[in-house]
């Protein structure tokens, strides 16, 4: 590379995210501009191009940076968002299906767990055995409660 491009460009803003999204978005466009003949996607594809080399060749270096901070940080928000989305959509149908194949009732717990009052230990109890007496393992103390 010629030395003078590296002075020229010093001091000037280069490719980042958003001038590669806009190169990449304008390059889609002509190409389906090349098969659809359509005048105004072509001019959209231009503006495209043009706002890439503007962002490369800017001198604000500091609003450019934070321009593409913003933007890096909505498409992590927006890509966390679709995926979460899919993946819950995929969780909604899988337990969807689990019902159909299994029938609507769910599978209930076969123990409950009471906290001691004496000492605060968690004590697992069967349930569905009524009101049952329950010995804490930890302080000895009885106690009532119904499963």
């Amino acid at each position: 590379m010629n030395p003078r491009f590296f002075r020229w460009m010093s001091g000037r803003n280069g490719i980042d995210t958003i001038s590669i999204t806009s190169l990449s978005a304008g390059t889609i466009l002509c190409i389906i501009t090349a098969f659809t003949k359509n005048p105004i996607l072509y001019l959209v594809s231009v503006a495209f191009f043009l706002y890439a080399i503007f962002r490369i060749l800017s001198g604000n270096v500091q609003k450019r940076r934070y321009e593409n901070q913003q933007f890096r940080l909505f498409f992590i928000s927006t890509g966390s968002f679709i995926k979460n989305f899919g993946w819950k959509t995929r969780a909604f149908f899988t337990e969807f299906g689990r019902k159909i194949r299994y029938g609507w009732r769910q599978k209930k717990d076969p123990y409950r767990i009471f906290l001691c009052p004496g000492c605060g230990q968690k004590v697992r109890v069967p349930s569905g055995k009524g009101k049952i007496s329950i010995h804490c393992p930890k302080c000895g103390r009885d106690f009532i409660k119904k499963t």
